[in-house]
């Protein structure tokens, strides 16, 4: 389509073993990657295409969250699309204990197809968490009034993660304890592994 993810890997010395496309009919931006226990990789980002090419679900939105499974030498296993009627933006993806992983980005969603919780604001940072072969385990929704969004996630060394972005929300509200101190601020929201 007009975007697709590409992963190119190289050797310690910068040359190129192999390099893989991976897309839709549409736009798909790969924002992250990490390599995956059992040698393999995966990558995550957004999507508007629908079910064609590389991806087996549509878009239920303008764009959605979508992660792509890779082996060691670039083979597609599996891929996952999570998303609801508007735009959802997966910017940042993190091991987790159990074998899974934890989607970070931002979703201007209300409750519907994969979000179980309306966006508070205009949107708001967006986790998902999802076991080994890619299925839902649970998500959740942090925000205030305005524009959060989150740019990275770190697992923390008690099981939890922390959500890290900006956020334009003036005021104290929602799941924000400060109000802004200027247009847009640092925004850091610790969770548990719940």
């Amino acid at each position: 389509g007009n975007f697709d993810y590409w992963a190119v890997k190289i050797d310690g010395n910068g040359a190129k073993v192999w390099d893989k496309r991976f897309g839709g009919s549409g736009n798909d931006y790969c924002y992250s990657v990490i390599a995956t226990a059992d040698g393999g990789y995966l990558l995550a980002g957004y999507s508007d295409s629908g079910a064609d090419g590389d991806k087996t679900e549509a878009s239920r939105g303008g764009q959605d969250y979508w992660v792509v499974k890779i082996d060691g030498n670039g083979a597609k296993v599996w891929d996952k699309r999570f998303g609801g009627a508007s735009t959802d933006s997966c910017t940042s993806v993190v091991a987790t204990a159990d074998g899974g992983y934890l989607l970070a980005g931002q979703s201007s969603s209300g409750a519907d197809g994969d979000k179980s919780e309306a966006s508070r604001g205009n949107s708001d940072y967006w986790a998902v968490k999802i076991d080994g072969v890619g299925a839902k385990v649970w998500d959740k929704r942090f925000g205030g009034s305005g524009i959060e969004e989150c740019q990275g996630v770190i697992a923390t060394a008690d099981g939890g993660y922390l959500l890290a972005g900006h956020s334009n929300t003036a005021e104290a509200g929602g799941d924000k304890s400060e109000a802004n101190r200027g247009g847009s601020d640092y925004w850091a929201g610790k969770i548990d592994g719940n």
